[in-house]
């Protein structure tokens, strides 16, 4: 449009460009870790058997973004530079912390 100096014929005045590549990840940033951990431990007595456990996940508490809006959003003088494009939707778990506790007999 700017190069235009007005809209491109069929065009709104705000036009959406769906960008999808979320299967590629071409603009995440490199390699993504979290760090689960799971703490357990087998009770016998007799014919009975307890499990304990723990589970804890997301120990380091990372918010790296898995999703990313893939669509661009061009307005008449580009006033809105693309919009929410690039920008993350979703992100890592929080942390959080599991008890698990099993009988079988």
């Amino acid at each position: 449009m700017p190069a235009l100096g007005r809209t491109p014929v069929g065009a709104l005045a705000t036009t959406t460009i769906p960008i999808n590549d979320n299967a590629n990840r071409i603009y995440l940033g490199g390699r993504l870790t979290q760090l689960d951990m799971r703490f357990a431990k087998v009770l016998r007595f007799g014919r009975t058997r307890a499990d304990l456990g723990v589970d804890l996940n997301n120990m380091l508490n990372t918010n790296h973004p898995t999703g990313y809006n893939t669509t661009y959003t061009c307005s008449e003088n580009n006033a809105l530079q693309g919009g929410s494009w690039a920008q993350p939707t979703s992100i890592y778990q929080p942390r959080f912390v599991r008890f698990n506790f099993t009988v079988n007999f």
